[in-house]
């Protein structure tokens, strides 16, 4: 995703920030992967968008998600296609 704590996300961050705590509070275990913002518990990506789709890509092969939900433009839905495409 783009917009994270501490960034200028607007409503979409806002959602986000709600949509992990609920997660959270119900046990599962989730996983931030973000370009904008601040979070010493998640993975900062830096880069341009193909940077940060092959970086968070790299990501994924480490953090070996379940269930991705991405919010964002095309660079951030693409990992999530690739990801599935080769893992299943």
């Amino acid at each position: 995703m783009n917009y994270w704590k501490n960034s200028l996300g607007g409503g979409i961050k806002t959602y986000l920030i709600n949509l992990v705590g609920a997660l959270k509070m119900k046990g599962f275990e989730v996983s931030i992967i973000f370009r904008e913002g601040t979070d010493s518990e998640n993975y900062k990506v830096k880069g341009s968008r193909f940077l940060f789709s092959i970086r968070a890509f790299l990501v994924f092969r480490r953090v070996k998600p379940e269930v991705i939900n991405s919010q964002g433009s095309w660079y951030c839905l693409l990992l999530g296609v690739i990801y599935k495409k080769l893992h299943g």
